[in-house]
């Protein structure tokens, strides 16, 4: 949208991280697909990155347009020229990868980046689906929504489901899981030190979840329990650095009514703006 825009929108994130951040509200530098991100703009993004200490949040190669456009307009990858400009870091999240190499997921292992995967917009845009086995262990894996919803647990069993349907085995579709359960905690941890440890002290992040098991569970068969029960049931509590946000399903500070209210109106604001358009 031209350098003005993207100019305020860099100044947008950069006055949240500065003023916003509290120990519950941690900022990222936000970025659109990177074929839509001139020199000048990572330059600028790459400062106050470092400046920061922070990491960028940023859509790569969703689909097969950012690898072609990249490579037209620059001569590189994404993931080089993200590279060039010192933009990976172990701190930074790069989404979707639906259309990466052998030579992208190289560097990414090397800097340490973390790659977010999408699976229900993946397939409702019908871009492509990563091969999620080929992926080098070394490199964080975590679950998105990309705006689909907002259930990054029913994301982990649809990519579950996927790697079945690729013909994986159950034990390495279980194992995937497991690792990205574990790498997305250790993820968290680099912006929020003590969770979810729940050691005395520590802050207190933790979900209740409202599922009878219809079987034993063991530590044979828990991820089944996880996969196919407990993520399709429903939250009973949560609480976030020990302060009670859900109980019994309802939200404690706010009614839901008057939450969906709210957006009902900012969803007739956006409505009418478009509609001047």
């Amino acid at each position: 949208n031209g350098e003005e825009v993207s100019q305020i929108s860099v100044e947008e994130n950069v006055h949240f991280i500065e003023n916003e951040t509290t120990e519950n509200s941690q900022g990222m530098l936000g970025l659109h697909a990177l074929f839509t991100l001139d020199d000048q703009t990572l330059q600028t993004v790459a400062s106050e990155m470092h400046r920061l200490q922070t990491g960028i949040h940023i859509h790569v190669a969703e689909d097969a347009i950012d690898v072609q456009e990249n490579q037209q307009k620059y001569g590189k990858t994404l993931i080089q020229r993200l590279a060039d400009f010192n933009l990976l870091n172990n701190r930074s999240l790069l989404i979707h990868g639906v259309h990466l190499t052998k030579d992208d997921y190289a560097l990414i292992r090397d800097f340490g980046a973390a790659l977010v995967y999408n699976p229900d917009s993946n397939l409702n845009n019908a871009v492509g689906l990563p091969d999620y086995l080929s992926v080098p262990k070394e490199i964080p894996i975590l679950m998105g929504t990309d705006g689909m919803h907002a259930n990054v647990g029913r994301s982990l069993k649809q990519v579950f489901l996927l790697l079945r349907h690729q013909k994986h085995t159950f034990d390495q579709s279980f194992a995937f899981v497991q690792k990205v359960f574990k790498d997305q905690l250790n993820f968290v941890r680099l912006y929020f030190s003590d969770f979810p440890h729940l050691h005395v002290g520590d802050r207190a992040d933790f979900v209740l979840w409202n599922y009878v098991p219809p079987t034993p569970v063991l530590p044979q068969n828990f991820w089944g329990h996880f996969i196919y029960g407990l993520l399709e049931s429903s939250a009973f509590a949560v609480f976030q650095a020990g302060k009670k946000l859900l109980w019994a399903g309802q939200f404690v500070q706010q009614p839901i009514s008057q939450i969906q209210q709210n957006i009902f109106q900012q969803g007739q604001r956006l409505y009418a703006t478009f509609a001047k358009e």
